[in-house]
């Protein structure tokens, strides 16, 4: 996306163990201007399980006209 982070690239925020992408489902960043998934009806645990496995599986897969890389990020991810 064009507002948020790259998530494609090997730097992260807030980490990219399938821990770290539910809990930022789950429970957002809301002091970073991050809410959590919102808007429509809950996801159950093997929904958002498959929506953080969703996005690790975007890592490395280099879009054209991607967000550079940032940085600021202190996550490096494998």
């Amino acid at each position: 996306g064009l507002v948020g982070p790259n998530l494609t690239d090997s730097q992260w925020l807030h980490g990219c163990s399938i821990d770290n992408v539910v809990a930022a489902i789950t429970t957002g960043f809301p002091l970073q201007g991050m809410l959590p998934y919102g808007g429509g009806p809950a996801l159950n645990r093997d929904q958002v399980l498959q929506l953080a496995s969703y996005v690790l599986s975007k890592q490395g897969s280099n879009p054209a006209a991607a967000k550079a890389v940032d940085p600021a990020r202190d996550q490096a991810c494998p």
